[in-house]
């Protein structure tokens, strides 16, 4: 044999002379070109390598080598067979290897191979390589024969409701058993097939965990890889379907016994050739009962690893073609989609036409005649457009949900202020759906805009008698208005914008803040009595002390100063790091400062460092009787902490956070931190905090979906208001329970406030508005909103998706008396009994039938589940394990690029822990993982259906659509080499929240 004649003849390879001190490259390039033939050792490279596991000398090895054999399948089959020939043929060396000549030992005399040896030595030692291979591994380390260097597949997901479920099937260990499950999949279990980890049968039932993972929802759940090392070359592979099989006796694991075969009949919905079948290493097997075959796992994961304890991740091993025992074998029962006819677009017809039409139709000749009939249409037309402006019907889809025969004839009246929310005036596209769903709130209330900005409005504020509102504005105007809505003042003096304006504690005076670096003093009236002038940067943040004697500015000048009422320079303090905002402390004996990150500072009035209170912060609280603070950090190790006026440190909550308030009573406090909110109640024993209710977006779907800008309590403590960039202001009672929607402005919401007496809130837009909404006496003024579900059809084969919609608007339910006469007598509504009932009585009727409704489809989709196979496909199990349907997937037209994410506001987008998933192939069932070492060549195939998401912390996804992909500029990608993916996060609380966005 080649490779024995190779150990008896003299080495006389240049290598061999051992240099002094080798340069590593240079050893590492001189040890390639030796050792390695392309990818993989050579004769010469396996020989040393068997020579070195012959004298226990492998750590003596090249490091390239070792690493290398460590992680190639096919090097490691070279070696072991090689190996295990040299053992059983007696066969030695003459003289130790330059790479070992440390070790002094002699191998012992044994008889040459002759070159012409043929394949059945090396057949035999094929044969018996494996059990040559566990009984070498268990002599080198016996304390961990037993212990698994593969990492253990996990969820991503912190919920594990999130992750798909097993479902659980007992069986007699001493009887053969036959099951089918609902889905098509049959599994046929032979009696007595299960030992124990020893090897000892098990008597008695067996409880067997079975699961099934078809589609990218479920793939991403498990956290099952995609991804198959063939040669050393990472392939990633496009699924049919996998399946993972367990067994358990009580608490502990069973095994499949030797000899015993598992057949599973697998319901793949993928009836696609090329697949073949594969065996996911992952280490739950012992070594003791590792039963290879040669059309399963051929190498033993870990064997070849290194003597570190890092673990290697789990691998699919081929373990044959894929055989289809039948087609189409499962009944579809997935409700086909209905076909809609085409509507053809109407034909325009010449103005010869509809005469000689009309002429037709009325038997008559004369064009005077045509003309009037013609003018008085238009007229009527003219008459319904006006009519329909406000009032409308709704069509619902009453097959799928017949309980929406409650509305069917009900007649809608729009009362919203803007064009952008109603339905017939921007929305038509409303009126050509068949609504799935309808939801309706009542609204407590309604708002009266304030216009006459000319660009965004930052802050409003309310005079201490609730009677004026004052609102400052990026067009470098102030405002100030009555409460009734109406504009009492135009406050200019400022060159550039102004962010900032509230009045003083008796309501005289109103202090501005603006970018052009000054504050302004004005009285009510709207004249200048004060330029607060002197600072180098943007003015922050303004404020008058509670006794209304002190103004306080602070800029990006790093400087915060103080000044009498008249507006006259007292004091000057210095911040070292990039300021935020300063604030006197109620009693109006301190100043509290804080930057954007760094210290919090607590100042005398007369400017005196009293205090500062170390770390990270961002920003700053005081509770009203000036005893506690309360600091918040974007670092969450550091989270929110509160303190006492002393710089003492009391109680430290987990968790980022932007901002932080204490009720008027001091007994609550809220934190924000990007898109939610936390309730704590405060016990003043020791100062302990305790979480009441988190306010975020996943808050039964009640909570923001993006930033919150501010969050104030009323003056009761009854109420909360949150304002946010999803265009909305939120009402929630004092226990943070979710009550009213403030829904009107057209773009993000930088403010809202409460009246002091409590009656008003006002919010301030960068829609250039603000609006005071008032408690409405009405009980018939609803939010309605529209549902639109997700739909999959089926058409040529593939399955398509139409994604869901839904709209939102005001409307009250029109009585039978309001309705124009001219929409009842064209038909375009008509009245009903439904008209002049109660809609509350209607609402609570429907919201009970869909409950029921619901309650019975929970009831029969337990007893008749979807069922979507198309193709059975066997399997043979002789592990427990996960199995799988595969292919190696191949993008035909790959345009490469630099990639960036960007995953939305709040998240770090270098987290190395944030993993990219490309989702594509035929059925969208190849997922493609890209870390951040990877993301400089980020792939994908333009001519694919093609979907991205990241898992972000705290069980959240982001996501590009189909859609959204699809309209990706190609060939600007491919020029420019590099593109900025743009996901958008939403929460994922449960496998439907996630079968809902990926499929």
């Amino acid at each position: 044999m080649k490779k024995a004649k190779t150990l008896k003849m003299k080495r006389n390879l240049a290598i061999n002379k051992k240099p002094k001190k080798p340069d590593p490259v240079a050893l590492d390039k001189a040890i390639k070109e030796e050792f390695f033939d392309g990818e993989h050792l050579n004769d010469a490279g396996t020989t040393l390598y068997v020579e070195a596991m012959l004298i226990d000398r492998r750590s003596d090895l090249p490091q390239v080598m070792q690493d290398h054999v460590a992680h190639c399948a096919a090097c490691q089959r070279e070696v072991y067979e090689f190996y295990q020939f040299m053992q059983d043929e007696d066969v030695s060396n003459s003289s130790v290897h330059a790479f070992l000549d440390e070790h002094k030992q002699s191998l012992k005399p044994a008889s040459m191979v002759s070159k012409g040896l043929g394949k059945r030595i090396r057949n035999i030692a094929a044969a018996v390589v494996v059990l040559g291979t566990i009984g070498w591994l268990m002599l080198q380390n016996p304390s961990k024969a037993d212990q698994s260097m593969i990492s253990k597949i996990e969820t991503p997901f912190i919920n594990q409701s999130i992750n798909v479920q097993f479902d659980e099937l007992d069986v007699s260990n001493e009887e053969a058993k036959t099951i089918k499950l609902e889905d098509g999949t049959i599994i046929n279990i032979p009696a007595y097939s299960f030992v124990d980890k020893k090897g000892k049968p098990i008597k008695g039932k067996v409880k067997i965990e079975y699961r099934e993972l078809h589609n990218t929802a479920d793939i991403i759940a498990s956290g099952i890889p995609l991804e198959q090392d063939s040669l050393g070359v990472t392939n990633n592979l496009e699924t049919a379907g996998m399946f993972e099989i367990r067994g358990k006796k009580g608490k502990e694991p069973v095994y499949i016994a030797q000899g015993k075969n598992i057949d599973i009949q697998f319901a793949s919905r993928h009836d696609g050739n090329g697949f073949n079948h594969y065996y996911l290493e992952d280490g739950t097997q012992p070594l003791t009962l590792n039963y290879l075959r040669t059309n399963q796992a051929g190498i033993i994961p870990g064997a070849f690893a290194q003597s570190s304890t890092a673990k290697v991740s789990p691998q699919w091993q081929w373990i044959g073609a894929s055989a289809i025992t039948s087609k189409i074998i499962v009944e579809k029962r997935i409700q086909e989609a209905k076909t809609y006819k085409k509507v053809d677009k109407q034909r325009i017809d010449s103005l010869k036409e509809v005469i000689a039409q009309m002429k037709s139709k009325h038997h008559t000749d004369s064009i005077e005649y045509i003309e009037k009939l013609l003018a008085q249409q238009k007229k009527d037309l003219a008459q319904e457009q006006k009519a329909k402006a406000d009032y409308f019907q709704l069509d619902f889809n009453m097959e799928k949900n017949p309980h929406l025969e409650f509305f069917k004839d009900v007649v809608w009246q729009y009362i919203g202020e803007n064009k952008e929310q109603s339905p017939t005036k921007r929305n038509s596209w409303v009126f050509n759906e068949k609504w799935d769903d309808i939801k309706l709130t009542s609204l407590k209330y309604l708002p009266v805009s304030l216009t006459g900005h000319k660009a965004a409005v930052f802050s409003v504020n309310f005079s201490p008698d609730s009677r004026y509102v004052v609102s400052a504005s990026a067009d470098a105007t102030a405002k100030i208005w009555d409460n009734q809505g109406r504009l009492v003042q135009t406050l200019i003096g400022h060159s550039k914008a102004v962010t900032k304006a509230l009045f003083s504690p008796d309501g005289q005076k109103v202090l501005t803040a603006s970018d052009d670096f000054t504050a302004k003093l004005w009285n009510k009236q709207g004249n200048l009595l004060a330029n607060l002038s002197g600072h180098k940067g943007k003015v922050l943040s303004i404020d008058f002390s509670a006794n209304g004697k002190l103004i306080l500015t602070a800029a990006a000048d790093n400087t915060i100063k103080l000044w009498n009422n008249q507006g006259r320079l007292l004091h000057t303090m210095q911040h070292k790091y990039a300021l935020k905002e300063a604030r006197f402390a109620p009693n109006s004996k301190n100043v509290l400062s804080v930057s954007k990150k760094g210290p919090v500072k607590i100042w005398y009035i007369d400017g005196k460092l009293l205090h500062t209170l170390e770390g990270d912060h961002n920003s700053v609280g005081v509770s009203k009787d000036s005893k506690y603070l309360v600091t918040t950090s974007v670092i969450s190790e550091t989270g929110s902490g509160v303190w006492s006026s002393d710089g003492e440190l009391l109680h430290s909550i987990k968790g980022s956070a932007n901002q932080a308030i204490f009720s008027n009573d001091g007994t609550h406090l809220i934190t924000i931190a990007n898109r939610t909110a936390h309730l704590f109640s405060i016990y003043q024993k020791g100062v302990r905090t305790v979480l009441i209710k988190n306010m975020g977006g996943s808050y039964k779907g009640k909570g923001h979906l993006q930033k919150i800008n501010n969050i104030q309590f009323s003056p009761s403590q009854h109420a909360i208001v949150t304002a946010s960039d999803d265009y909305l202001a939120k009402i929630w009672d004092g226990s943070g329970n979710f009550r009213y929607n403030l829904r009107g402005h057209t773009n993000k919401v930088n403010h809202a406030t409460f009246s002091p007496n409590g009656l008003h809130i006002a919010t301030a837009s960068a829609d250039n508005t603000v609006k005071l909404w008032v408690e409405t006496s009405q009980k018939d003024i609803y939010e309605l909103e529209l549902i639109k579900e997700r739909r999959v059809v089926e058409t040529n084969g593939r399955r398509v998706e139409i994604r869901g919609k839904n709209f939102v608007t005001i409307v009250r339910k029109a009585t039978s008396d309001e309705i124009p006469e001219e929409l009842q007598t064209k038909g375009l509504v008509h009245k009903s009994f439904t008209q002049n009932k109660d809609l509350s009585d209607m609402i609570a009727r429907y919201e009970q039938a869909v409950k029921q409704k619901a309650n019975k489809q929970r009831e029969l989709k337990a007893k008749k589940p979807k069922v979507r196979a198309k193709v059975l496909r066997s399997f043979t199990v002789r592990r427990f394990g996960v199995y799988g349907a595969h292919r190696v997937f191949k993008m035909e037209e790959n345009i490469i690029c630099k990639a960036e994410f960007d995953f939305g506001p709040g998240v770090d987008h270098q987290d190395e822990n944030i993993k990219v998933y490309l989702i594509t192939g035929e059925q969208g069932t190849a997922v493609v993982p890209y870390t951040q070492r990877s993301w400089h060549r980020f792939q994908f195939d333009p001519n694919m259906a093609n979907k991205l998401i990241a898992i972000l912390p705290n069980d959240r996804l982001a996501v590009i659509e189909k859609r959204e992909f699809a309209n990706i500029d190609v060939d600007k990608v491919d020029q420019a080499g590099s593109y900025t993916f743009k996901l958008h996060p939403r929460p994922i609380q449960s496998k439907q929240d996630l079968d809902f966005v990926l499929n």
